[in-house]
């Protein structure tokens, strides 16, 4: 299987090139216009935002940090997750990928903050 190596980068700069866009491969694949639906498929729902958190703070705290309660190797699987909602062009491209993928994924298992055996596998990052 061809699974793409996505990225974020550059939500908070809006000055950067790649400025709210998810990348694929390096390149730009994605512009995220509804910020607000982009959020809410990664995880930052109101309860974060009623809470004083920022999403960067959310992000960090959720997959990144030592005590994070997700991994990080879920995170290209919650882009995926969302570019196969947003964008018919992904769907084109790597809906068959992101289908199997998504067959196997547990991202809500009862120990989230371990990565299921599928993310491990495919060595995100």
């Amino acid at each position: 299987m061809n699974y793409p190596h996505l990225d974020i980068n550059h939500f908070v700069n809006r000055y950067h090139d790649y400025y709210r866009c998810i990348l694929i491969d390096g390149r730009i694949f994605h512009k995220v216009v509804d910020v607000d639906r982009f959020y809410k498929a990664i995880g930052y729902t109101e309860k974060w935002i009623d809470n004083g958190f920022v999403f960067e703070e959310y992000y960090w705290y959720t997959f990144r940090s030592p005590y994070a309660t997700k991994h990080q190797e879920c995170i290209p699987f919650l882009l995926m997750t969302y570019l196969n909602e947003v964008s018919s062009e992904f769907r084109e491209r790597y809906g068959s990928e992101f289908k199997e993928l998504a067959g196997k994924c547990n991202f809500k298992k009862k120990l989230p903050k371990y990565p299921c055996l599928t993310c491990m596998h495919f060595s995100w990052f």
